[in-house]
């Protein structure tokens, strides 16, 4: 499998892009929900960009390694404290988009106002669903700058 590098400026550049869109839109954050681990570089990222200062983290893992397997929620926010809200859902990358479909369908369970999915990339072959905002497609595997820390 073919792997392309990007570097953390890489990275931000993409982020900065994303949020210009998101401001583009009438589309009003009230809260950031970062995808653990990966997908909270770039909600820091956005947060910033966008002004929000309510992030938080929900940690759904399905891969293990490369290999994708059942997903499975490890924590997620509170209920009570994200009713009414306009939630954006950040993730470094929507490869199936498994995580982003499981987290809409939990989130439409807190009875939120409206749900928005961003990511950094986008995998042209492989997802089920297209995130409302993305930086790049791409078609390969995406090695983030933070991987090199990863521990299989």
């Amino acid at each position: 499998m073919e792997i392309i590098k990007y570097s953390y400026e890489e990275i931000e550049n993409l982020c900065v892009k994303v949020s210009e869109e998101i401001k583009n839109t009438d589309y009003k954050v009230d809260c950031i929900i970062g995808v653990a681990v990966s997908g909270l570089f770039p909600a820091m990222i956005m947060a910033r960009l966008l002004n929000v200062k309510n992030v938080i983290s929900v940690s759904a893992v399905s891969y293990q390694g490369k290999e994708q397997k059942e997903m499975k929620l490890l924590n997620a926010p509170d209920k009570a404290a994200q009713k009414g809200k306009n939630i954006l859902i950040v993730d470094d990358i929507c490869d199936s988009g498994n995580t982003l479909i499981f987290l809409t369908k939990l989130l439409k369970d807190y009875q939120v106002k409206e749900i928005k999915s961003a990511t950094v990339f986008l995998n042209k072959e492989h997802h089920k669903i297209v995130p409302d905002f993305y930086g790049e497609e791409i078609n390969k595997w995406v090695a983030f700058p933070w991987d090199k820390f990863e521990k299989e």
